[in-house]
């Protein structure tokens, strides 16, 4: 028996390794180089570099003379129209190399610029001697094009002189991405990866410490006058119903994910099987025992009947197939509703059995 169990929970297990896989696959897919370009960090902008082999890596930067802001850039809400500032760019100078360019910081630290921005025209006025504060930045090196591009060098024009465009590059730091993505992507992909990680360690941890068979273990040791033999005997003679069912006459054996559980068959009431289609879509074999416990079981309806004539066989307490009025019942007067079958003698069962039972789905009652 356990060796059966153990080699459908072991497919069970290779299938979540698979779809781990995939799932962390697509992610890295989807992200591209941004993932890897956040995990090793950002590569600091040194004097001398390939400016334009660098376009689009993930880079850092000091900046300590700002100079002006030159673009700001708003969002308009499509529903209320109105426009909300959501990133400013500045250019800043880069005084190791004698270059300018651009970065672009997110608006909520506009009045932080701002004293970056008064701090630089006091030193280009010879008011202070050198500037010790610097704001960190860091972002994907992009180029400018288009508008932006525009008013960036009317800005320095207008600030600085024409003759300064010489040494303006063309580039800016766009420190709201990482690569092509954003850093609430980023943190979204890591998060995926790291839940998925831990779902497959987890797994794998249950499956090779032996903690997959915990609940049969749990019920043994529960029930001292029930030895893994008498399980073994059960299960031997089961119906197999599907590659995760077997029915028993003492015991109902099932596969949930990678645990093997079973449900002792004297303390089920109702059975019947479940349809849904759609997004949240559902087609299990639905086992109530008498704690009013619902054990849902994953089937299709030709195993779920299966498994609904075997309990006709040899559990003829049950309730079997599904009707509103019986839903009723079992909700609203559960001891009505263990008076159909469940606490009538087994000889009343068998010389007078119930109407025939069917197999209705619930969502077509």
């Amino acid at each position: 028996m356990l060796e059966t169990l153990k080699k459908h929970v072991t497919k069970n297990l290779i299938w979540r390794i698979v779809i781990s896989v995939i799932i962390i696959g697509a992610v890295f897919f989807f992200s591209g180089k941004s993932i890897l370009m956040f995990l090793k960090g950002p590569e600091p902008i040194t004097a001398g570099m390939d400016y334009d082999d660098a376009e689009g890596s993930y880079v850092s930067f000091d900046a300590r003379y700002i100079v002006d802001e030159y673009v700001r850039q708003t969002e308009r809400n499509t529903d209320t129209k109105k426009e909300t500032l959501k990133n400013i760019s500045y250019f800043v100078y880069f005084e190791e190399d004698g270059y300018f360019f651009g970065i672009e910081v997110p608006s909520s630290k506009e009045d932080e610029m701002n004293q970056y921005i008064d701090d630089t025209i006091s030193w280009l006025n010879g008011e202070v001697e050198e500037l010790t504060n610097v704001k960190p930045v860091k972002g994907t090196w992009t180029k400018l094009t288009g508008k932006r591009l525009q008013y960036y060098q009317e800005q320095i024009t207008d600030d600085l002189g024409a003759e300064f465009l010489e040494i303006a590059l063309p580039y800016y730091i766009d420190s709201n991405k990482v690569g092509e993505r954003t850093y609430v992507s980023i943190y979204i992909c890591l998060a995926v990866i790291a839940l998925t990680l831990i779902y497959l360690l987890y797994s794998l941890i249950q499956y090779f410490t032996g903690s997959s068979q915990k609940y049969l273990k749990k019920y043994l040791e529960a029930n001292p006058t029930v030895a893994m033999e008498h399980l073994e005997a059960d299960f031997a003679s089961a119906s197999a119903i599907s590659k995760s069912i077997w029915v028993g006459r003492r015991w109902t054996f099932h596969i949930s994910g990678i645990y093997t559980k079973l449900i002792e068959n004297k303390d089920l009431v109702w059975a019947y099987y479940y349809y849904r289609s759609g997004r949240h879509s559902e087609s299990t074999l639905r086992l109530y025992d008498i704690n009013r416990h619902l054990h849902s079981l994953s089937a299709s309806e030709k195993e779920a009947k299966a498994a609904l004539a075997v309990y006709e066989q040899q559990q003829p307490h049950m309730v079997l197939g599904y009707s509103k009025e019986m839903e009723k019942l079992h909700d609203k007067d559960f001891q009505g509703f263990l008076n159909l079958r469940y606490n009538r003698p087994v000889e009343e069962l068998q010389t007078a059995p119930d109407e025939p039972w069917n197999y209705t789905n619930p969502e077509e009652s």
